[in-house]
């Protein structure tokens, strides 16, 4: 048996108190983990589209087996509320390809990495960026 989840990638970074979650997450069962390789990333610049890319590794475990990873995306926190990045989410097929797992479904206490995983900017800021 197959347990589906709506999963956004980064649901269990952890929130503090006041940060409500979005309604599209906030009821989904917590037992996936994600995790990514570096506590600062450095940005890279690229002059002809004039944004600046973090590259990283983001690492997934699911406590429960079977987990079939059905959609998944990411939220950046801006103006105290989560705000959609992705223009749509991404799918199982993604998921399988990017993670190199099989028809896109998490085995027990198994790792998944996406090891070309990366995010982008117009501009730097002295800021943390919070993401989900």
């Amino acid at each position: 048996m197959y347990l589906s989840y709506l999963f956004l990638l980064f649901i269990l970074i952890s929130c503090q108190k006041e940060e409500i979650l979005p309604v599209k997450i906030a009821g989904l069962k917590h037992g996936i983990f994600v995790e990514h390789n570096l506590e600062e990333v450095r940005p890279k610049f690229y002059d002809k589209q004039n944004i600046y890319k973090w590259g990283y590794q983001t690492t997934i475990m699911s406590n429960l087996d079977n987990v079939e990873i059905i959609e998944f995306g990411a939220y950046k926190f801006i103006n105290n509320i989560w705000v959609e990045v992705n223009d749509k989410p991404f799918g199982n097929k993604e998921f399988s390809r990017w993670y190199k797992c099989k028809e896109g479904t998490l085995k027990a206490n198994m790792k998944y990495t996406d090891e070309k995983n990366w995010s982008q900017g117009n501009n730097l800021s002295e800021r943390t960026v919070k993401v989900l």
